[in-house]
């Protein structure tokens, strides 16, 4: 990426991209009615509910038809900062980069505190909601006590373009935000800061729990439970995101 000070004189287009990264086409990767077989054939009835169904598949669990992809969508980036942050490997001054992931990883607010365990719900509803819970405004005190030369290392994340072309990119983070980051973002699935590690999903739980009514069983039922509520509140809000997004469409 340029300098960051040359992309503000050279223009704004440039600086917005430095600062807010690249514009995402999620447009792009969510297939048309057409694309899918939907009309409004009389013979298309079941072809039609096949197709609402994988919208709300995209909007709650980031799969199905109507992903492009086929997969939950959303870019990753580095972003390049003016700041500068002390390497603690070499004690040198470095420049310091911000790292985006907007690609829904299944931690559902308050639920996934509560159970310790990411879900399988990684579509753009579940996403936003986390998104929204992030903004957390403590962080920009935090930004001001962590000093003007703070510690970072060097970390090796997935990078995903506009173009969904997944790579590996090199950039030095500062340890209070390494520690924020949900382990199973990083290549070993371990917090290099906290040292936790990436936890696996209510769906493999439920599969390896063995059918003898134990305490772990009982423990998996409830997870059950809770998984059937998520679903049917997820599906709900994913439902009412279709139908803005059908009018958008018929518009």
């Amino acid at each position: 990426m340029s300098n960051f000070f040359e992309n503000a004189l050279n223009g704004l287009d440039s600086l917005e991209q430095d600062i807010l990264g690249p514009d995402y086409p999620y447009y792009k990767y969510i297939n048309s009615p057409s694309d899918m077989g939907m009309s409004a054939d009389g013979d298309k009835i079941a072809t039609n509910i096949g197709g609402l169904i994988s919208y709300v598949d995209v909007l709650v669990t980031g799969s199905g038809k109507a992903s492009a992809t086929g997969k939950p969508l959303g870019d990753k980036y580095f972003i390049t900062t003016a700041a500068k942050c002390k390497d603690v490997a070499t004690g040198n001054d470095v420049t310091r980069s911000l790292y985006v992931n907007n690609v829904p990883d299944g931690s559902i607010p308050f639920i996934t505190s509560l159970s310790g365990e990411s879900t399988d719900l990684k579509g753009l509803v579940p996403g936003i909601l986390h998104d929204m819970v992030e903004l957390n405004p403590l962080q920009i005190f935090q930004a001001f006590m962590i000093g003007s030369d703070p510690d970072c290392q060097q970390v090796t994340m997935e990078t995903i373009d506009t173009n969904n072309v997944s790579t590996q990119e090199t950039a030095y983070l500062i340890n209070t935000d390494i520690q924020d980051m949900n382990p199973c973002w990083f290549t070993n699935n371990i917090n290099p800061v906290t040292k936790t590690q990436c936890t696996e999903s209510f769906a493999t739980i439920k599969q390896s729990t063995p059918k003898q009514s134990t305490p772990k069983q009982y423990k998996t039922d409830k997870v059950n439970e809770q998984d059937l509520y998520q679903q049917l509140y997820y599906g709900s809000l994913g439902l009412i995101g279709l139908y803005i997004f059908m009018k958008l469409i018929i518009k």
